[in-house]
């Protein structure tokens, strides 16, 4: 196999991973996103955290974590930008 082979190939690979890694990261902010919209429309209903975390089955620190990021956006509760809050560096 010649030099420039090698490299194809190994461009090619680092594509294949570079999007298997942007799908996953995708749905895991998918997967996220979907969460702080549940707990923002519970919220909304006035119900506590722990009962949101029950009710979607969800451990209470995790929730603690999305509605204390939320109250700075209530009573409408920006869900992208809850998402962003709790993404900042």
């Amino acid at each position: 196999m010649q030099r420039w082979e090698e490299l194809a190939e190994a461009r090619d690979e680092g594509l294949a991973e570079g999007h298997s890694s942007g799908i996953a990261e995708g749905r895991s902010e998918g997967r996220e996103q979907k969460l702080i919209t549940q707990i923002c429309k519970k919220l909304r209903k006035g119900i506590t955290a722990e009962q949101i975390a029950e009710d979607l089955e969800e451990e209470t620190e995790v929730i603690e974590i999305i509605c204390e990021a939320a109250k700075e956006f209530a009573p409408g509760y920006d869900c992208e930008r809850i998402y962003e809050k709790l993404h900042e560096k």
